[in-house]
């Protein structure tokens, strides 16, 4: 074999190696996630959502019953400047349900609709732990919930 046909070689190889560990079935595998019968999993819908500038994640998103929500903790803002965010940041697909306001001591929510799901926001001003040691920025915990709204 000459070395100019090695590279292809070597990549014919891989491929066929990596089709021999597919499922043998030809279907969906068990395991897949999610499992084939879900019936509310829409791709992307809540990983195209915006995300507030300066946050980062706390823990992994959950799912459960088509239900998706995450948790982020965002500094130098306060709630309601996390919820105009949104107010002002959702695309055109998504129609106001119930606008953004304080329901509660520094805490925030809003509500909207896009097809058959509907979108929270809530945001929560962190108190500080540890007064002496207090930063000037604002900590916020905000939360999205996206959840399948019913059919029929």
């Amino acid at each position: 074999m000459d070395r100019r046909s090695l590279p292809l070689a070597a990549t014919l190889a891989l491929v066929v190696v990596t089709g021999a560990c597919g499922n043998p079935g030809g279907g969906p595998s068990p395991q897949a996630q999610p499992t084939p019968n879900v019936t509310t999993f829409e791709v992307g819908r809540f990983d195209n959502l915006p995300l507030f500038p300066r946050s980062d994640p706390l823990g992994p998103r959950n799912e459960k019953a088509g239900v998706v929500a995450r948790s982020f903790v965002a500094r130098g803002t306060t709630p309601d400047q996390v919820l105009d965010y949104y107010r002002r940041s959702l695309s055109d697909d998504w129609r106001l349900l119930k606008a953004p306001g304080k329901i509660g001591v520094g805490t925030y929510r809003g509500d909207w609709t896009s097809g058959n799901w509907q979108l929270r926001v809530s945001a929560t001003e962190e108190p500080e732990l540890d007064p002496d040691n207090a930063s000037k920025d604002v900590t916020v915990q905000y939360s999205l919930t996206l959840t399948p709204l019913p059919q029929g």
